[in-house]
This record gives structure tokens, sequence and C-alpha cells, in this order.
């Protein structure tokens, strides 16, 4: 970084007349040197000091406080978190599940997805149990059709998207559920999950908010953080 600001700060004064003529009556006060992290303070002062010789170069088209200085991505943590609840703009687009995806998931998926909701719901009827299994499985592919949109179309939403995920799973797998009856279990892990993402996303049209978080349960189911034992 230091070399940056070495081999560019003295190109102002090389071309100073082709510059001077482009900018003609504007005044530059700043040169910035941009870099995603700053771990070392020297280069600070490196790039300080060749501000100075610049300001005593007598440039006409700097200002008499011109300053050489140097800001990392810290530097703009309020903008880009600005930047990240900012709204989706266009529509995201993704996928319902098509029948194959659907009947790709039919086999051991399915089968764990049913021994947990027969658990939940010992009493249900089986087409009133098959029906619930199938919403759960077209939940899980609907998730992660709009994740898989997210990460190409906004990647920064995608990230806070799956930390927010991430975070509210932790906080599961380490204190469980306040509910002691697994289908009251389904629906409090259910509204956390809603909760966190309208939080953390707020941005987020409300029905890709459900999609994200009933797929995102039975991705619990399967995997076991949302566990009835």
């Amino acid at each position: 970084m230091k070399q940056k600001a070495t081999s560019d700060l003295p190109k102002l004064i090389k071309n100073s007349k082709i510059i001077s003529g482009i900018l003609q009556d504007l005044k530059a006060r700043r040169w910035i040197l941009m870099c995603p992290f700053l771990d070392d303070k020297d280069v600070i002062r490196h790039v300080r000091v060749k501000g100075q010789d610049i300001l005593a170069a007598n440039l006409s088209f700097v200002t008499r406080d011109f300053e050489a200085l140097v800001h990392s991505q810290e530097d703009f943590s309020v903008e880009i978190a600005t930047l990240k609840r900012q709204s989706l703009g266009p529509k995201l687009a993704y996928e319902p599940p098509s029948d194959a995806a659907i009947a790709e998931k039919s086999g051991e998926f399915a089968d764990k997805l049913e021994a947990k909701l027969r658990h939940a719901y010992p009493d249900m009827q089986e087409n009133t149990l098959r029906e619930k299994k199938e919403l759960y499985v077209r939940g899980f592919l609907r998730r992660e059709n709009a994740i898989s949109a997210l990460r190409r179309s906004y990647p920064a939403l995608w990230e806070q998207l799956i930390n927010s995920i991430g975070a509210e799973e932790t906080r599961l797998s380490l204190f469980g559920s306040t509910e002691t009856q697994p289908a009251f279990r389904l629906r409090e892990s259910l509204g956390r999950i809603e909760q966190s993402l309208g939080r953390d996303l707020p941005s987020m049209p409300s029905s890709l908010i459900t999609d994200l978080s009933v797929g995102t349960l039975s991705d619990w189911l399967i995997r076991c953080p949302l566990d009835f034992d």
C-alpha cells in the first residue's frame, strides 16, 4: 500500500500540465488511498508525508489544505450496513419446486421428515400428515431456490440471510425451545425464524420471509437442530 502512494502521487506533479488542463478551475482537496483493510498505521504516516510533497509543489489544481489520506472498508461500516438494508429493488424471481425436484426428495429426506411430523402430530390423520409433509418438502425446495437467487442477484443480502439463520440455529442448538409439546415447538421455531429474518432483512417481502422460514424449519427437522426427544 505504501508503494501505491509512492508511485501514484508523484504522477500529479509529473502530469500537472495535463491534469490542470482537464480540471480547469477545479481544485482537489483530498487524495485518498482506498484499501480493503488497514493493519499498519505506518501506511497512514507514509501517505500523509507524500501528500505534503504534493502540497509543497504548489500545483494549480490542489487547494492549500490538500491532504493525502488512507481509508479502508471499516471507515464505511455505516454506509455498508445501510446498503445491506436497502430494498431488493426489482422483485426477486425464483422458480417454484418442480415435480422432478419433489420426487427426488421422496426418499430418505421425506421419510425423516415424516417421522418427525408423526412425533409432533401423533393424532393427525394419515392424509393430513402426508399433505403436511409435502408442504414441508415444497417449502424446503422453495427456500433453496430463493437462497440461490439471492446469492446470484443480491450477495450482500444473501450473506445477511445466512448469518441470521445460522445465529438462530445456534441459539436453538444451545438453549432449545421453551415449549414442551412438539407441535408447539414447531410453531415457536417458525415464529422465531420469521422474526429474526424480518428484523435482520427488513427490506425483504413478507412472502419471501415466509418461504425462507418454512424451508429453514424443514431443513432443521431433517438435520436435527430441531428435535423432539
